[in-house]
């Protein structure tokens, strides 16, 4: 991120181009190596070119050098909040598990010191590693240690020129990455339905992982919780019921084989009247069946439930035989 504002200069701003330049032919450049990115900012921001833009070092260095100078104020906050909306994204070659690191050159103070403190707080919180270099005597220490991940991370020079004498400890200190810990994961299954159980979620020291003697994460790679606190129902003490008995219905209708009839059953479904209860309904209406001789040319049986809504579970002419129209009662619900 590189500061274009007019008490840069075209000569000085050249010498920053240097040393970026330099800084890049350092490293291996490639999609699955070293990825660079380049932002200028005065009064406004310009986007020079993304991560992903160049795959080698002679077409990224040659852009390097290409870039222009734009002159202006020194609205630091505005190209922070740019770096920290579409630098580091996918579609800007941004690669999950790769250390993201942002390197802010500038000569002066923010022309919005606020501003620029709050869009900072941001990119720290996207787990960037900000490097400030302050370049000549105008430069605000306090805002370029507010800009940067910690002290570590601050440099200053007495003039551009003085640039490349950074090049082997900024590589250094870039190099050493810090563990950075993955987003947390589902919860595992409590381990109990009620009456307080536990459950746990896990993550990983991988976003990126510690390389090149960085740190550790800190904190825990796996987190504990209480879950399904509801107390759990007591159990009722058991009861005991009797089932009435029933007299097959005695009619001469369907039962002497030379008259058919049709019977469809209505039950009651609604939530008064309970599993149990409805359980018991099914089993009379199944023993009603066995008093009659289902056939085609005799008896046939519909059912059907209601509650709010009525629920057609099967028509008269569905089934053909006695085992049938039970095993259908049975399964009702």
């Amino acid at each position: 991120l590189l500061d274009s504002s007019g008490s840069v200069g075209s000569s000085n701003f050249q010498k920053q181009k240097d040393f970026v330049a330099q800084f890049a032919n350092s490293f291996d450049i490639g999609p699955n190596k070293v990825q660079i990115g380049a932002v200028t900012f005065a009064s406004t921001t310009k986007n020079e070119f993304n991560l992903n833009t160049f795959g080698n070092k002679h077409d990224l260095v040659n852009a390097i050098h290409k870039i222009g100078y734009h002159s202006g104020g020194t609205r630091t906050d505005i190209a922070l909040k740019y770096v920290e909306a579409n630098s580091f994204t996918k579609a800007a070659g941004d690669r999950p598990g790769v250390a993201n690191i942002l390197i802010v050159v500038t000569d002066g103070k923010s022309n919005m010191p606020s501003l620029t403190t709050a869009e900072t707080k941001k990119l720290h919180q996207m787990n960037i590693k900000v490097f400030a270099i302050g370049v000549g005597a105008g430069v605000d220490k306090a805002e370029l240690g507010r800009i940067a991940t910690d002290a570590h991370h601050v440099f200053q020079v007495q003039n551009f020129g003085a640039l490349n004498t950074l090049q082997a400890e900024l590589k250094k200190t870039a190099c050493k990455v810090d563990g950075g810990w993955t987003k947390w994961g589902s919860y595992s299954p409590c381990s109990k339905s009620c009456g307080t159980g536990s459950h746990f979620r896990e993550r990983s020291c991988a976003n990126p992982r510690p390389a090149n003697g960085g740190a550790q994460c800190n904190g825990t790679a796996k987190e504990t919780s209480k879950c399904n606190t509801k107390a759990c129902p007591t159990k009722p003490p058991p009861t005991t019921t009797t089932t009435p008995k029933t007299t097959p219905m005695k009619t001469t209708l369907g039962c002497n084989k030379t008259e058919p009839v049709d019977i469809v059953f209505i039950l009651d479904a609604s939530g008064s009247v309970g599993r149990t209860n409805f359980q018991k309904m099914l089993d009379f209406t199944e023993k009603m069946v066995d008093s009659f001789p289902v056939s085609p040319s005799e008896t046939h049986v519909g059912l059907v439930t209601f509650d709010t809504k009525t629920y057609l579970q099967f028509h008269l002419n569905k089934y053909t035989n006695k085992n049938a129209v039970k095993t259908a009662i049975s399964h009702t619900r």
